[in-house]
């Protein structure tokens, strides 16, 4: 995979989304006003991506619009590196959770460290090696 492939991967994934560095109070594009939900989503750290229930994939979708910000947030990490949050509608269909590669092997702890290590950089400088988990996550 070529870095910029992966870097869309990311994207998509986060789209696993990260984008908190932008800005404060909102909620972005659609849907109500989030406050930081915290480190952990709530769901087993060890579920894989590719086991999350439709609700599971809906809230794992807004966990990560909390953390980054808003829905449809971006956060540049420089060198053409961004992660995003899906939008409030989106999120509601299951968002960068519901079109997965079958060879996916990412869990939800892979999903909290990637995104938590993206949301403690002030300002994000590249994503944290939590982040290569979920590369592979992103259909071709």
């Amino acid at each position: 995979m070529t870095s910029s492939i992966q870097r869309a991967c990311v994207c998509s994934l986060a789209s696993i989304a990260l984008a908190i560095a932008c800005g404060g109070g909102g909620g972005g594009t659609g849907g109500p006003l989030l406050a930081d939900a915290g480190l952990m989503s709530g769901i087993d750290e060890s579920t894989p991506v590719l086991s999350l229930t439709p609700a599971q994939k809906t809230f794992l979708c807004e966990w990560v619009a909390t953390r980054i910000g808003g829905y449809g947030r971006t956060i540049d990490c420089g060198s053409g590196d961004t992660i995003s949050s899906d939008t409030y509608s989106e999120c509601l269909a299951g968002g960068m959770f519901t079109n997965v590669s079958p060879d996916c092997a990412a869990t939800v702890s892979d999903v909290e460290t990637c995104i938590n290590g993206v949301v403690e950089q002030q300002p994000c400088t590249g994503f944290p090696f939590g982040c290569l988990n979920i590369l592979a996550c992103a259909e071709p």
